[in-house]
């Protein structure tokens, strides 16, 4: 600071155009200068050491506790929180002086912010206090510091399906009226969980909601997802939370149509029930040979479930029932569909050696679609009924070389009482519908009734009790 005062008492341009004998003379007075300059740098050196700090003029604070309010004002004190929640914070290295107020008062600053408890905070004199670490929970946190969060399901103005409604159709759909037309943007917000996808169309302001798919025994919410929900972070799944939405429980039946006949009938299955990985899927199937409509009497296990749901609560069961295949043939009253073709020699094992097997394997519709749906639904058991078989009915194993065919063709037995036999004449039934169930790995069992126009309920009803329940 000296020197810079000297220079500037100076005639530069005298000095720069100046001869060496001047040079001399100036040379001389700069040296004296500098001299002079040492001992008074000493003094002020030495001055600065002995004013006392203002860290040593701080007075440690009886009250242990203060308001945030009064950490942000003014004064000559430098005050440090320390906060039971503050974490990852590290105590700043204060080399200067002339910087150590700002870098304390930041670090202040980042200490309240990491706090997340905005009632109180201790405040203490020494930056270097040791920080109790906890980290924060819920209950630390005060209610009104988290977003205001609406409640999880609120429903919407005359929706069609009010919340918390059970045994919704998988085929459904249902409208939700708004005080306006909804606009693009909104609709594009909508959505389900479990995801799924809809279509729709705006009547004016109702939104009519087409699902494409639903589940049976699903709990569905259709709705807006809640972003201040999903910003409070309290669950790592944000879909469960909608700013406003309908729930409903789908229904434990799905009825299908899965293909056509020869003469355009629906091919109907009715589902029931849902098993996951660990559960059991079965299929039962009657009517293969039209004359044969009353086998096992399948439509009067349909008319008990429907009025009887609970048998699918919680039991990881699915039931897939098709009352009957050939509705051609039961039409007619005949054992062929509409082409004469018999539907239990078309399916495409042994079918080289079957008569009146058809064209080739699977060229009739009726097979052809329960073929595709049997390999989507891919069950684990399968029992094809008919009704032929005086006076006493029969069970024939799927295959006769199988030990969970011969299992649980025994299942079947002690349940209905049916002996167990073998296909006289051969190993195998060529074109056969349990017969090829077999070669893509479904245990299968084919059940004969005593009479053509026998259902044999009174063998079949406890059997298929303990499929739903026990097996």
């Amino acid at each position: 600071m000296i020197s810079s005062g000297v220079e500037r008492f100076l005639d530069v341009e005298e000095v720069r155009g100046s001869t060496p004998l001047s040079r001399t003379i100036l040379d001389k007075d700069m040296n004296l200068v500098k001299i002079l300059i040492l001992p008074i740098s000493v003094i002020l050196t030495i001055a600065v050491l002995l004013i006392p700090s203002p860290a040593e003029n701080k007075e440690i604070l009886n009250n242990d506790e203060i308001e945030i309010e009064n950490i942000n004002k003014k004064d000559n004190n430098i005050k440090i929180v320390q906060s039971n929640f503050a974490e990852n914070i590290p105590t700043p290295q204060i080399a200067e002086e002339e910087n150590k107020k700002e870098i304390e008062e930041e670090w202040v600053e980042k200490k309240v912010d990491n706090c997340r408890d905005y009632n109180k905070v201790t405040v203490l004199n020494d930056p270097s206090f040791p920080v109790v670490k906890k980290k924060p929970t819920i209950s630390n946190i005060k209610v009104d510091t988290i977003p205001n969060i609406p409640d999880q399901i609120t429903g919407f103005s005359g929706a069609s399906i009010t919340n918390n409604t059970t045994n919704i159709p998988t085929t459904q759909h249902f409208s939700v009226e708004f005080e306006e037309m909804p606009t693009d943007i909104l609709i594009k917000q909508l959505k389900f969980f479990p995801a799924t996808d809809f279509e729709y169309n705006i009547e004016g302001n109702l939104l009519n909601i087409y699902p494409k798919r639903l589940d049976r025994l699903t709990q569905y919410t259709f709705g807006k997802i809640s972003k201040e929900m999903c910003l409070a972070e309290i669950n790592e799944n944000c879909e469960e939370y909608f700013q406003y939405a309908i729930t409903f429980t789908s229904s434990f039946k799905e009825t299908i149509v899965y293909g056509k006949s020869v003469e355009d009938r629906d091919l109907t299955a009715h589902l029931y029930g849902k098993s996951d990985e660990n559960g059991k899927k079965i299929m039962l199937t009657g009517g293969i040979h039209g004359e044969e409509w009353t086998s096992g009497g399948l439509w009067m296990l349909v008319d008990y479930l429907d009025s009887h749901p609970a048998e699918f609560t919680n039991n990881n069961k699915s039931l897939i029932i098709i009352t009957r295949i050939n509705v051609d043939g039961a039409r007619l009253n005949r054992r062929e569909n509409s082409n004469g073709v018999n539907l239990n020699r078309n399916w495409p094992a042994y079918w080289e050696w079957a008569y009146n097997r058809g064209d080739y394997p699977l060229s009739e519709p009726e097979v052809a679609f329960l073929y595709d749906f049997t390999l989507k639904q891919m069950p684990d058991y399968l029992i094809s009924y008919h009704s032929q078989w005086p006076p006493y009915g029969i069970i024939f194993l799927g295959n006769n070389d199988s030990q969970s065919s011969r299992s649980f063709a025994q299942y079947i037995h002690n349940k209905t009482g049916y002996p167990i036999g073998i296909f006289y004449g051969g190993d195998h039934v060529e074109g056969d519908q349990t017969e090829w169930a077999e070669t893509v790995g479904i245990t299968s069992a084919i059940i004969e009734a005593t009479y053509k126009t026998a259902t044999d309920w009174n063998k079949n009803f406890p059997l298929y009790l303990d499929l739903i329940r026990n097996f």
